[in-house]
């Protein structure tokens, strides 16, 4: 029995969904810090911005934070490209996404009763569960970014923009995986004694962001938004 030929137009239909797909990952992860600072500038003026990304989960735009990371992950459990390994990498991060989001890490302040909404102690496992998740998180983010988008097709050549693509790919991920590792150096009391900076009440929250703003670059960029090849 013929091999079907493949429908063009089914075949463009299924390319811009997947270039959909990456957009909206990126769009979230891009809008996830922005959002949550302005906002909570806006509507909390008197208050200290939260420590870290994950402890808007105690606010007011605590469902913002949760929805977004739900939103993340239903967008990359249908990330289906054809090789397996970019679809375990995608599912990979989809559960730890939920997990975050499921699994609170503990409260910044217990004081607060204009900007606190949440008031619950997480047990010290779901505490560990949080900051497992959020680094398996990251360092898929960065796996993406380094080993599988600037992957190119054996049989095509590898255009300027394809090129260009490449390098933002790699600073993006290398980005991230600098966040991780001066989240990481926050718990080294010795490395705090000689740069006290470090620890700052906001350094977790920009660091946070700046891994995000990578990751919602390289997937924007995946997604053809900027230096697409020219057709």
């Amino acid at each position: 029995m013929p091999t079907p030929i493949p429908d063009p137009v089914h075949q463009k239909a299924i390319l811009i969904s997947f270039l959909q797909l990456r957009r909206a990952v990126g769009w979230c992860g891009i809008a996830l810090p922005i959002f949550l600072f302005l906002a909570f500038t806006f509507q909390y003026p008197h208050c200290s911005l939260p420590p870290s990304i994950s402890h808007f989960y105690y606010t007011g735009l605590g469902t913002y934070f949760t929805g977004t990371l739900f939103a993340v992950a239903i967008f990359l459990f249908h990330y289906r490209m054809p090789e397996k390994i970019d679809r375990i990498a995608a599912q990979v991060a989809a559960v730890a996404a939920l997990v975050v989001a499921c699994c609170p890490t503990n409260p910044y302040c217990n004081s607060c009763i204009t900007c606190i909404q949440i008031e619950w102690i997480p047990h010290p496992i779901v505490t560990k569960l949080h900051y497992v998740a959020a680094l398996v998180f990251f360092l898929v983010l960065a796996f993406f970014c380094i080993c599988l988008f600037t992957k190119t097709h054996a049989n095509l050549p590898e255009t300027p923009q394809k090129i260009i693509r490449n390098r933002l790919y790699t600073t993006c991920g290398y980005t991230i995986l600098i966040c991780i590792g001066i989240l990481a150096l926050q718990e080294w009391q010795w490395f705090i004694q000689r740069i006290p900076l470090i620890k700052g009440s906001s350094t977790t929250f920009v660091v946070e962001s700046i891994a995000l703003l990578a990751f919602g670059i390289s997937w924007l960029v995946k997604g053809e938004t900027l230096w697409k090849d020219a057709t």
